[in-house]
């Protein structure tokens, strides 16, 4: 009986433990992250660009890493690629910074148009890895608050590589 239960337990105990998802590298940043749980990751070879999307795609995020003497020029042209893509762009508040482990994050956010529709966007900067990594974010406005969990999942997954 007592072996039973011991299995039983184990059992329970193993079952617990979440499967283990995709663990994207940011080689150049020697950094990593995983993606949640049933959403959809790619990754652009040719421009070195993780896309992932939640699984009803109302949420999008890219990132990238850069070298850290290109990092000014990246967010300018960032900010000249959103201001094509989105129409009423503004940002909402004041810029944030957050540590996740030894990195530190620099975030900014705000509302615009999409073909019509509104959207939220966020832009964040992980710095203190060997190359910061720029993480962009787009939602219809209620996908960004139902994705607030697994959005801080990817934040919290985040390490730098051993």
């Amino acid at each position: 009986m007592k072996r039973t239960l011991k299995w039983a337990w184990l059992a329970v105990v193993l079952s617990a433990i979440p499967a283990r998802a995709n663990t994207f590298k940011f080689e150049d940043a020697k950094l990593e992250l995983e993606e949640p749980d049933g959403w959809k990751a790619e990754v652009d070879q040719e421009h070195h660009i993780l896309h992932m999307t939640q699984p009803d795609q109302h949420v999008t995020i890219a990132a990238f890493s850069v070298d850290a003497a290109d990092l000014d020029t990246a967010l300018h042209d960032l900010g000249k690629e959103l201001d094509r893509v989105m129409q009423d762009a503004a940002v909402v508040g004041e810029p944030t910074h957050t540590d996740i482990h030894d990195l530190h994050c620099a975030e900014v956010g705000g509302t615009g148009k999409v073909d019509d529709k509104e959207v939220d966007w966020w832009v964040c900067v992980v710095s203190g890895a060997e190359h910061p990594v720029v993480f962009v974010g787009f939602g219809i406005p209620e996908a960004f608050t139902a994705q607030h969990d697994e959005i801080n999942q990817i934040f919290e997954s985040i390490e730098v590589e051993k």
